[in-house]
């Protein structure tokens, strides 16, 4: 089915940042924590992927209407103009991508709806886009009748992009609800970068002290403080330490936490099925979100009998990871059936219970 858009109203707010205002809520610091590998570029790219590292067929959209169902599908999933539709990500799959960054980085993220009024066959629709919109310049408000959320640039910002810049920039805008899509990290107060900030002092040492390390060894006639320091340290200790330091970030993150240290197979399973768990989880929490703030108004404005809900399929879930999880632990399958039906999503091949002690506390 073919469909036609054409657009019915300007959009509101802007994507331009506002530096003065970032800088003030810390978010140049965020940004240079997770650029390189020597801070937390690791475990931040680690978490991003994980609840969205899926094929474009995972997900779907649940409706009893067929014919509406499918101008859905090719809106949100298959549709060419997907970049258009996601404010610059290629696919669904990865306009969640933006969103978990969005949220593992800054703690919450804001992109406007834009609802457009599309001709589908004899009739018409309300169909969104989304555009992101500066998390340093948004807040959630309740200022009835002017709306619930306000862009709000600095008077200094404001005033250069009204001199030098051709976008028409507004010092304030009003939203209403169902033009925002607004999401919060759902399980601390602060988002895990912004928590990680403290250990950064901690991670430069260690790193330095691996170059001076590698100094001491190489030239054993420098005499400088910290290098003939580095000689003399005891390298095991000052590595335990990191690594205990790299399992804390790794547990904020929800990744592999046991990854820096030596340990047996049963805690390394254990750590993969909570994380994987904490992945559906997130990703549930996305899609649950989507519905409510996009799919809801989109039911209301279209007059729709029902409310379209986009769901994921083909994941393991976590009743079938915990099932997994049990029968390594009763040793009933061994490490490689597990990583097999788990971590490849395979279905193993049947073999006799494991007598040995390979996955033994």
């Amino acid at each position: 089915m073919t469909s036609r858009r054409h657009k019915t109203t300007p959009n509101k707010g802007s994507h331009l940042p506002d530096r003065s205002l970032a800088r003030e809520q810390g978010h140049d610091q965020l940004d240079d924590a997770i650029r390189d590998a020597t801070r937390l570029h690791n475990e931040f790219s680690s978490a991003a992927l994980s609840p969205c590292a899926y094929g474009k067929d995972v997900f779907r959209i649940i409706f009893e209407e067929d014919s509406l169902r499918q101008v859905l599908t090719q809106h949100f999933f298959t549709g060419y103009r997907s970049r258009d539709v996601y404010g610059g990500a290629h696919s669904f799959n990865d306009f969640l991508h933006h969103l978990m960054n969005g949220l593992l980085l800054r703690g919450k993220v804001f992109y406007a709806i834009d609802w457009e009024k599309t001709t589908v066959g004899d009739g018409s629709l309300w169909l969104p886009s989304f555009r992101y919109l500066p998390t340093a310049t948004m807040s959630k408000v309740h200022l009835f009748p002017f709306g619930s959320y306000l862009q709000k640039y600095s008077l200094w910002e404001w005033i250069k992009y009204r001199r030098h810049s051709s976008y028409d920039v507004k010092l304030r805008t009003y939203f209403k609800k169902n033009e925002i899509l607004y999401l919060k990290y759902p399980h601390t107060n602060s988002s895990p970068v912004r928590s990680c900030l403290r250990y950064l002092p901690q991670l430069a040492d260690f790193f330095h002290s691996h170059l001076y390390r590698t100094t001491a060894m190489t030239y054993p006639e420098d005499v400088k403080f910290s290098i003939a320091r580095a000689r003399y340290q005891d390298s095991n200790v000052e590595m335990r330490k990191e690594r205990l330091l790299k399992s804390k970030i790794a547990r904020a993150f929800h990744v592999d936490e046991y990854n820096p240290l030596p340990i047996t197979s049963y805690y390394d399973v254990y750590s993969v099925v909570k994380n994987r768990k904490f992945s559906n989880d997130f990703r549930q929490y996305l899609l649950e979100q989507f519905n409510k703030q996009v799919m809801l108004p989109l039911a209301k404005l279209n007059n729709l009998k029902a409310i379209p809900e986009v769901v994921s399929s083909g994941i393991m879930t976590n009743e079938e990871i915990d099932a997994w999880h049990k029968k390594y632990v009763s040793y009933d399958i061994t490490l490689e059936q597990f990583i097999d039906a788990v971590i490849k999503e395979k279905k193993p091949t049947v073999a006799q219970p494991v007598t040995g002690g390979e996955n033994a506390k």
